[in-house]
């Protein structure tokens, strides 16, 4: 029962999870979408450098199951789109917080047509969310690359690859959506989910600079 936290453990001690961020992590779980709320929580709340070892306190909650049973919070279908400048946003990460501290957070990450369905923390992924009024923010952001130094490369094994590999590392991400959509305190973001669900069109500017 311990292997799925040994596997994420281990994901850990690769290059690209060392130093500030985690980066090229593609962890498939059972129910990756309800964890990505969980996740999406935890990230604005503590440093970067410990994001690997949420990846195994992730692997925990696998074992022990998901959301969406008779336990899970009763949630309304929410579904919306997400362009920028007119343009449909991809691979965005699209979180609704609750103004009432007892709420349930939820996320949804957008397709090629701009696109996204939410998953509430605890329930069914891409069920939706609680009903109630809601701050969102949208976010989507690319880091550099790192270096790909291969073996049969005069770098490989030397101070260049290291100091390439932490520049990388170090570097700031580039902000594909203006920063300041992804913030709760300058998005200007909100929406009311009905007991009945919802539709949302969220149609950012790429001259936004907040609210």
């Amino acid at each position: 029962m311990f292997a799925p936290v040994s596997a994420a453990m281990g994901l850990c001690l690769l290059p690209q999870c060392r130093g500030k961020r985690a980066q090229g992590l593609n962890i498939s779980f059972q129910c990756e979408e309800s964890l990505l709320a969980t996740f999406f929580v935890f990230q604005k709340t503590v440093n970067r450098s410990r994001v690997c070892m949420f990846f195994a306190a992730l692997a925990v909650t696998a074992i022990v199951g998901c959301g969406g049973g008779s336990s899970g919070p009763a949630v309304s279908a929410v579904k919306g789109v997400v362009t920028l400048d007119g343009s449909p946003v991809a691979d965005a990460l699209v979180a609704f917080t609750p103004n009432d501290p007892s709420g349930v957070s939820a996320v949804g990450k957008t397709g090629a047509d701009g696109s996204f369905t939410l998953s509430a923390t605890g329930a069914k992924p891409g069920a939706g969310t609680v009903p109630g009024s809601y701050v969102v923010t949208v976010e989507k952001k690319v880091f550099p690359k790192p270096p790909n130094i291969t073996e049969d490369d005069p770098r490989y094994g030397t101070p260049e690859q290291e100091k390439l590999e932490r520049e990388a590392a170090e570097a700031e991400p580039e902000y594909v959506v203006p920063q300041a959509y992804g913030d709760q305190k300058t998005s200007g973001l909100t929406a009311s989910v009905e007991s009945g669900g919802g539709e949302f069109t969220f149609a950012l500017e790429s001259s936004f600079e907040g609210k």
